[in-house]
Formats: structure tokens, C-alpha cells, sequence
């Protein structure tokens, strides 16, 4: 089965290719993807749960066996804000600070 495109990223020493979600995806982890409009750096359990949620489901698309259990994991507080990032961009949302600085750019 070809791979679907997307980021190329090192996860559990193990180097994968994370596509953007899809449209299914967006649609069911929609209230998911707005706990995470207040993540700070200190995240509590829901938004980490949030994170590793978001990443699954882009994850599968590739590698239908992976579990949310790998997903947490994998992440850490070094390389889970770089994949949430990186998925979401490829998804076409905006994070936070990226949102921010667009509306600070006056015309």
C-alpha cells in the first residue's frame, strides 16, 4: 500500500511519514482540536490526551496499527508541539500563535 504524503518525522527511534488529517478526522476530533486553542506549557491531561488524539488519527492513515498507546509514548515535551504543528499546518488550521500573529498584522 502506498504512503500517503506528508511530514517525516522520528518517533521511538522508528523515522515515519505523518499525513495531514482528513476530512473525517477533522470532522469527528473538531472539539478536540479546540481544547488545545489554550495549551501553554504546562498542558494538563485532556490536552495531552488532545495531542496524542490529533496525532493518532493523522498517524493511522499510514500505519493502521498504531495504538494511542504508542502515541504517548513517542511524544515528549520536545517533539510534541513540532508534530502537532507540523499536522496541523498540512491540515490547513492555524495554531494559536500563528493565529494571533495574523490578526496582529494590520493592513
Amino acid at each position: 500500500m502506498p504512503m500517503i504524503s506528508g511530514v517525516n518525522v522520528t518517533l521511538g527511534g522508528q523515522d515515519y511519514i505523518i499525513p495531514p488529517l482528513n476530512f473525517s478526522a477533522l470532522k469527528r476530533l473538531q472539539a478536540t482540536i479546540e481544547t488545545l486553542s489554550s495549551i501553554s506549557a504546562t498542558m494538563n491531561e485532556s490536552q495531552i490526551d488532545a495531542v496524542a488524539d490529533i496525532v493518532l488519527a493523522a498517524m493511522v492513515r499510514n500505519y493502521p496499527n498504531t495504538r494511542k498507546e504508542d502515541v504517548l509514548d513517542w511524544l515528549d515535551l520536545g517533539n510534541a508541539g513540532t508534530i502537532l504543528s507540523a499536522i496541523m499546518g498540512q491540515s490547513g488550521i492555524k495554531t494559536v500563535g500563528e493565529q494571533k500573529a495574523a490578526n496582529s498584522i494590520s493592513p
